[in-house]
């Protein structure tokens, strides 16, 4: 297990250690996570991008559409 020391800036900063930004893989405007499980914190690396921004890569006037098509049949057998 890897374990280093950092200390908060007056700012609020704290510097990933560089064997563990190397040993994460971290690059430079990488996203974190921060959870607090009861007295610690727990910083997650975000891989992906946030639910929060991708919820305005699909245009708002599409959404309606798309509830449409998935309605259910009304159960009448001719339309089988």
């Amino acid at each position: 297990m890897e374990t280093n020391i950092a200390t908060v800036t007056a700012k609020g900063q704290i510097t990933i250690p560089k064997a563990i930004r190397q040993a994460l893989g971290i690059q430079q405007k990488d996203r974190f996570l921060f959870v607090v499980e009861g007295e610690q914190m727990v910083v997650k690396p975000l891989r992906h991008r946030p639910l929060g921004e991708l919820a305005h890569c699909q245009p708002l006037n599409r959404i309606p559409a798309m509830r449409q098509s998935a309605k259910p049949s009304s159960g009448n057998s001719e339309n089988v």
